[in-house]
């Protein structure tokens, strides 16, 4: 028995020294569009950080949801369609509730998310009220670097240093480039080489004020470009695995929570180019 027994032990030894390495699955993120320059990272611990939130009904004219989830709050500059109204109102909605960054710096969210802000200056000459500060936000989750803009103005090379490489770019995307030209615009995407571009801060004609004549619509800053992909709604899931090979332009949609703030439905048609 005991001559039996070592036999098996021996044999089942050697299958599994012959069984391939189950690889283990890389921990994924989900990445939710609101609307204007307002996202929300889910991390994999179901952490949220709430990005560049804008003030109600204010320029842009149309409500922020509510009940959006936040354990950190990310401020790119103090204009009121980036700061939820804080600068201009003195209140903040999540004053003493979560923490909220808004200048340059390093802080650790958990044990798989570090959050970089990187020194910037606000686009053309907006912004002259306080000193035309923006601060990139470059957030590493999960093997994933998420970049997202704000207002900056034009990259540079010791910018470009500063942020590194990166995997997701939320871009603003206007077709009337209301804050970097077309050409400033491309070397944004030459330089930096993010594997997809999220575009942001665009006009939505059936949200925001007649009375904004300076600010373009998605569809024509996707006018001519390649990879574009449009999701089916406001949210997607990634992995570092799940990264596409070749560049891409992902489209996401208004989410639904903006329209039901605003007592309204979404447009059949989303504004973008198969």
């Amino acid at each position: 028995m005991r001559v039996l027994l070592s036999v098996l032990i021996g044999l089942l030894g050697c299958i599994s020294a012959t069984l391939p390495a189950i690889a283990e699955e890389p921990p994924s993120i989900t990445i939710k569009y609101l609307a204007h320059s307002a996202f929300v990272i889910q991390t994999p611990t179901g952490k949220h950080l709430l990005i560049d939130p804008y003030a109600d009904r204010v320029w842009i004219g149309y409500a922020f949801p509510v009940n959006v989830p936040a354990d950190v709050v990310l401020i790119s500059h103090p204009h009121f369609d980036h700061d939820g109204g804080e600068y201009q109102s003195g209140r903040s909605a999540w004053a003493g509730k979560v923490p909220v960054l808004r200048w340059p710096g390093r802080w650790e969210l958990d044990d798989d998310t570090t959050i970089f802000g990187i020194k910037g200056h606000h686009a053309g000459t907006y912004g002259r009220e306080f000193g035309q500060v923006n601060t990139i936000w470059r957030i590493e989750i999960a093997g994933l670097t998420i970049v997202h803009w704000g207002d900056n103005g034009p990259l540079t090379p010791e910018l470009a240093a500063a942020i590194g490489d990166v995997d997701i770019l939320m871009l603003p995307a206007d077709g009337a480039y209301h804050l970097i030209t077309e050409a400033q615009t491309e070397a944004v995407l030459k330089d930096l080489k993010p594997s997809v571009v999220i575009p942001m801060h665009y006009y939505i004609p059936e949200l925001e004020n007649d009375s904004i004549d300076d600010f373009g619509p998605l569809d024509q800053w996707l006018q001519g470009r390649e990879g574009i992909k449009c999701k089916p709604g406001s949210s997607w899931v990634v992995s570092r695995k799940t990264l596409p090979e070749n560049p891409e332009i992902l489209v996401l949609k208004i989410a639904d929570s903006v329209y039901e703030a605003n007592d309204t439905h979404p447009p059949q048609d989303v504004a973008c180019i198969n």
